[in-house]
């Protein structure tokens, strides 16, 4: 399963500047697994459902640089029904809707709050064998990582899961080809 995560599993990304540590959590009186990224003085947890598969929330903490407490929450982004998931037994070549109702709302001041609703279609490329060389020279092999793509406006965005670390690589490409921005577990050798 693609998206099972590893409380405990941590790594860091291809740029060097951004650690990801999976731990176990609790969202709304409910189990959960966060996925922490932090890096650049900046923090966002990441919070899924116990299968990784249904993301519930983002939290996005304060920047010291920029006169806020790191340690607290500063924008808090929850997913309403229905939730955006990733579906369970998908075949190669299968497209699914993904509907994102996503409520976002300030921390500090609770009048900031604005919604935002989208849905998507995503494509479930199919399966594929991933080879990297992490920040310590060391191969990391993923067999079977599950790739998807999906449209947003003009771009296209590739991404790639893979079991116990969940998203293990990502690439937005402008329409004209362009990489507008990428992340990976590591460099491709």
């Amino acid at each position: 399963d693609c998206f099972q995560l590893e409380p405990s599993f941590e790594f860091t990304l291809n740029d060097d500047d951004f650690n990801i540590k999976i731990e176990s959590t609790e969202f709304n009186n409910q189990k959960a697994i966060a996925v922490i990224k932090t890096g650049n003085g900046i923090r966002t947890d990441y919070i899924y459902d116990l299968t990784g598969r249904t993301m519930l929330a983002n939290l996005d903490y304060g920047i010291a640089a920029l006169g806020s407490n790191p340690n607290e929450v500063l924008v808090k982004t929850t997913f309403q029904a229905p939730l955006p998931t990733f579906p369970s037994n998908m075949k190669p070549q299968q497209k699914f809707p993904m509907t994102y109702n996503a409520v976002i709302q300030s921390q500090t001041d609770e009048n900031d709050k604005t919604e935002n609703n989208k849905t998507i279609e995503v494509q479930f490329v199919g399966f594929e064998d991933l080879k990297f060389i992490d920040n310590n020279n060391n191969t990391l092999e993923f067999n079977q990582a599950c790739h998807f793509k999906s449209q947003l406006e003009d771009e296209t965005l590739d991404e790639w899961y893979a079991q116990g670390f969940g998203q293990i690589k990502f690439v937005r490409t402008k329409a004209n080809g362009d990489v507008k921005s990428s992340e990976a577990i590591g460099d491709e050798p």
